[in-house]
This record gives C-alpha cells, structure tokens and sequence, in this order.
C-alpha cells in the first residue's frame, strides 16, 4: 500500500510540475482550444490550452514503469491501451490546433478507432482467461466467456466516451477522471 500511495504521489507531484512548465508553452505557442463563434458564453474561453491530458497521463505512465516496470503483461497492455486511447485524443485536439477549427476528428472517426481499440482489449482479456465478472455489492459471479469481447468493448467506449463528454474547456476531464482513479490505489 506504501508503494501505490508513494507512486500516487508521485505521479500527482510530476503531473503538477509539468502543467507548471508546459501550460505556459502551450500558451505561448498558442496550442488553444477555438470557440463556436455562436456560443457567446464560450467566448472569453476561446485560446484556453488544449491537450492537458498529455500532462497528467505521461507522468503517471512514467511513474507506473518506475514502479512496476514491465513485469506484470496484464498491466502493462492496460497502460498501451490507455496510450491508444490519448493518442486518439491527442489526435483529435492536434487536428483543431492545426486546422483552427472547432471540430477535430469526426465523430464516425473517432467510434472506430475507439472500436479497434475496444476490441482488442476484448480480445486481449478473452485470451488471457479474464471472463468472469462479479456483480457489485453481491457475492455472485458470471463469466461470460467468448461474450467477454463485446462487453469489454461496449465497457471501453462507454467510459471513454462518458470521460469525453464531460471534458471541456475547464479541465473537467482531470478532475472527474481523479475522483474515480483514486479508488483504484
């Protein structure tokens, strides 16, 4: 318990020092989220840096290889999934830098690569014997064999895209994601 909460700390204390370096960069380089000129609320928003996430996902992958290294293959395919998954965000706040736009990737674009992601790591627990699913708050277990693949699909897109939503211009995403991931320690 000593190591995760070091390794906690650790990563919340890297994460910081980089928004502390890399915020102002991004503001320099104007790296800043366009606003809908429609949405009048927005307005004051408009040049708010993008692509924060960057800043506290490398750090906490740095610190998991620091501390579990790639000794453990489950945790590791985990984190590359994880990895697939900011790239995909990454791409998409790239794309609105780049371009100056509001939208970047398109929504049909950004459900497949989410699906071929989904998928693998359907896959992925389906191979590696992780079919069995407990029900909260009960002591009953299902497994639902070669199921697992959709589920765990449907389970990815699902959070991935309820994390989506939720993010905005205000680093909604971070502190929402914080809340749940502390559970996980």
């Amino acid at each position: 318990m000593q190591n995760k909460l070091l390794a906690l700390l650790l990563s919340f204390l890297l994460s910081f020092i980089s928004c502390l370096i890399f915020i102002p960069q991004l503001k320099k380089l104007k790296v800043g989220q366009t606003i809908l000129k429609y949405v009048e609320e927005h307005k004051s928003k408009q040049g708010t840096p993008t692509m924060g996430g960057l800043l506290f996902i490398i750090p906490a992958v740095i610190i998991f290889f620091l501390f579990k290294g790639f000794d453990g293959r489950i945790a590791s395919v985990s984190v590359t999934i994880g990895l697939a998954f900011m790239f995909v965000g990454f791409l998409d706040d790239f794309i609105k830098f780049r371009f100056r736009k509001n939208e970047g990737l398109k929504p049909y674009q950004k459900i497949i690569f989410q699906l071929v992601i989904s998928i693998f790591a359907g896959f992925f627990a389906f191979n590696n014997g992780i079919t069995i699913f407990y029900t909260p708050f009960y002591r009953y277990s299902v497994d639902f064999g070669v199921f697992t693949i959709p589920l765990v699909a449907f389970i990815f897109i699902a959070i991935t895209n309820s994390v989506n939503l939720t993010d905005g211009l205000d680093g909604l995403a971070g502190s929402v994601s914080f809340s749940y991931l502390l559970v996980l320690v």
